[in-house]
């Protein structure tokens, strides 16, 4: 091989790696950000192939603003709601018999504040500290093998048309701030289990991914100081469609539903059971070659007699850290 080829094979390498770093930034930068409504969060790319000993860095800002439609036996009504929440997000990226793994852990700290009518009365409160923090764990069964570095570059390029298919568990901890008088509260003072699976196809520039959730909660055995309350599964379904324009520079769409969650207190129904319909516009910029930014935009309306309408317009940022 002659050294003017050799310099362009060079090249080439480095131009590869190059893209796949601000392509897998801009992947990443999704999952900083998710707007939570306790079990819903819609993000796309969380199955995205990931390099083995990657580590990404993250902060973001959302803004919420909503209506909010209470069980009528609790006799508020008008009810809205406006929040702004910061975020700590890391990820990493390893490998473990034989396949391609991630961690993610988030850190929300967050104000609210509610506004509405109480027994005829106009009534507000507000609340500021930490929310709960989130752990969640996946593993691409196929269409995803654990590589690094060059060997992954290589491996994206030559296959731009593939399907991986994931399993994953997020664990929501009750780290959140929580008055056991009040019945609004930035924590829940419960664990959420979720167990998920999804499958990514991307073709070219293409990508469709459809992400599957059931929550599982254990009991809040200080809700309104004495009274236990018990909350049934959810199921959550989202899809999204994302077109990357060059390295770094993408947008995706989003939908995602959910039916479920119905609470009871002492053993009695409050025959509150959830149900959202979600919607999503985001965009990702690349900063540099290790960094970039997400802005977006995530739309919620109900359709069951409880339940909330709200407005998220979230900014974040991330890093990738060298190994």
């Amino acid at each position: 091989m002659s050294l003017s080829h050799k310099r362009l094979v060079n090249l080439g390498r480095k131009c590869a790696i190059r893209s796949g770093v601000l392509l897998l930034v801009s992947c990443v930068l999704v999952t900083f950000m998710p707007t939570r409504a306790e079990a819903q969060d819609i993000e796309p790319r969380r199955w995205s192939h990931l390099p083995t000993g990657a580590i990404f860095i993250g902060a973001g800002y959302r803004y919420a603003t909503g209506d909010i439609s209470f069980d009528p036996t609790l006799e508020i009504e008008n009810a809205g709601f406006e929040q702004q929440d910061g975020v700590l997000s890391s990820v990493y990226a390893f490998e473990w018999l034989s396949k391609s793994m991630r961690v993610e852990a988030t850190l929300p700290y967050g104000y609210s504040n509610w506004e509405g009518v109480l027994s005829g009365v106009p009534a507000s409160t507000t609340r500021e500290g930490f929310r709960d923090a989130t752990v969640r764990v996946s593993m691409l069964l196929s269409g995803a093998p654990p590589l690094r570095g060059p060997e992954f570059a290589a491996w994206q390029a030559k296959n731009p048309i593939r399907t991986s298919t994931g399993i994953g568990l997020q664990v929501s901890a009750p780290t959140g701030e929580y008055l056991e008088e009040r019945l609004l509260n930035l924590g829940n003072n419960r664990w959420a289990i979720r167990p998920q699976a999804g499958i990514l196809h991307t073709h070219n520039r293409w990508q469709f991914e459809l992400t599957g959730t059931l929550a599982l909660y254990t009991d809040n055995d200080e809700f309104l100081v004495t009274r236990t309350q018990e909350t049934n599964p959810l199921l959550f379904v989202q899809a999204h469609v994302i077109r990357t324009f060059r390295p770094g520079l993408w947008a995706s769409l989003s939908w995602g539903g959910s039916t479920g969650q119905e609470s009871s207190i002492d053993g009695i129904s409050r025959k509150d059971e959830r149900g959202e319909n979600f919607w999503s516009v985001s965009f990702g910029f690349p900063i540099n070659r290790q960094q970039g930014v997400k802005i977006a935009w995530i739309g919620s309306r109900t359709h069951k007699p409880t339940g909330f309408d709200s407005d998220n317009f979230l900014l974040a940022w991330s890093m990738m850290l060298d190994p």
